[in-house]
This record gives C-alpha cells, structure tokens and sequence, in this order.
C-alpha cells in the first residue's frame, strides 16, 4: 500500500515547486489531485519540449562547430598559401639582393674607372701644354735670330 505522501503515478509536482509533499499542501489539496500539480501527460509534453529545444540547440551547435571547423581549414589553407608566398617571394628578394649587391660592385669599378680616366685626361693635358711649350721654345731659337736679322735688314 502506498503513503499519503507518495506522489500518484499520473500526477507530479510542477517544476519548482520547492515544498514538502506531506500531504497537506498550502493551496489545501494533497497529492493526488489537488490544485497546483500538472498532469503527467502535461509533464511529458513539457519534457518532450525540453528535449525538443536541447535537440535543435544541439543540432545548432554541432552546425556551428562544423562551420568553425570549416573555418579553421579555410584560415590554415590561407596560412599554407601566405607561407608559400613569402617564401617564393623570399628567393625574389634575394635574387633582387644580388642584382643590387652586383650593381654596386658594378658602380663601384665604373667610379675608379672614371677617376683614373680623369687622371689621365690631366694628366695628357699637361703634356700637350708641356710639347706646345717645347715647340715654341724651340721654335723660338731656331727662328729667333733668322727672324731678328730678317726685322733688322729692313
């Protein structure tokens, strides 16, 4: 035989309700059919609603999850394509490195190229002022006195 204070198997307790099945209930019902308890069909259909709503919120997760994992793989795919790119353009800067480094060297040999040609140019300056001297030089005492005694007999 059950206690007056087991609940009927058709009738629970509505969630929440926090007080002490002892058979006198404050509304003055007992529990086997007082007012303040919900039919277990009720109870079921409340349940059958929680489950409903935590299957969908799950199956939302499990969707969100996948779109993040979808995510995941795009960012790596972008992460694999950002460090092939650097590396290629890695060797392109390096090619473009020695080009420069070639250049300067390049540079560098044209700059004593030009400063030993500028050398040289004065250099064949001075001698051409020093043959021109000469020849006058020469000139001059070679055709001084023919010149002199030509200005003289007139």
């Amino acid at each position: 035989m059950r206690s007056t204070g087991d609940p009927a198997p058709d009738r629970v307790r509505p969630a929440g309700d926090e007080s002490r099945a002892t058979g006198d209930e404050e509304d003055g019902g007992d529990l086997r059919g007082g007012p303040g308890l919900v039919e277990l069909t009720e109870v079921k259909s409340v349940a059958s609603g929680k489950a409903r709503i935590g299957y969908e919120l799950a199956l939302e997760k499990r969707e969100d999850m996948r779109e993040v994992s979808r995510e995941i793989a795009e960012v790596q795919q972008l992460s694999k394509d950002l460090a092939e790119g650097v590396a290629a353009q890695s060797e392109q800067v390096k090619v473009v490195v020695a080009n420069v480094d070639a250049a300067l060297e390049e540079v560098r040999t044209g700059n004593d190229s030009v400063v030993r040609a500028a050398e040289a140019q004065r250099a064949a300056r001075r001698k051409m002022c020093f043959i021109a001297i000469v020849v006058v030089v020469i000139l001059a005492v070679i055709l001084g006195p023919t010149i002199a005694s030509a200005t003289g007999a007139l």
